[in-house]
């Protein structure tokens, strides 16, 4: 049976709306997925929330961006990716609003 554990909805860099791919993953016959967009559990709200019946099984995710410690030898950010999160949390919540943020005043500089 083959999973998606990294795909990332329309709430971060996707393409398609958490439903769309909820559809495709159906289509697909996929076992299980997860969305884990970037900085931001929307679109596993999406989901969670419209409490859908579904043959694909759904783990809640998040892909959270980081920076490397400074004696690492890595000029790029990290991104660590979070399984089974709870979606209530509040210091996920405080964090990735300031990820958003940071996200937010980085891109028109980009």
């Amino acid at each position: 049976m083959d999973i998606d554990l990294h795909i990332h909805t329309n709430a971060s860099d996707g393409s398609f709306s958490p439903h769309k791919l909820l559809s495709l993953a159906q289509d697909r016959r996929l076992g299980a997925i997860s969305f884990t967009d970037h900085d931001t559990i929307d679109g596993v709200k999406a989901i969670v929330g419209a409490n859908i019946s579904s043959s694909v099984r759904f783990l809640t995710g998040v892909e959270i961006t980081a920076q490397p410690p400074l004696d690492f030898d890595l000029s790029d950010s990290l991104h660590i990716l979070g399984y089974g999160i709870s979606i209530d949390d509040a210091q996920l919540t405080s964090l990735l609003l300031r990820l958003k943020k940071a996200r937010d005043d980085r891109t028109p500089l980009i």
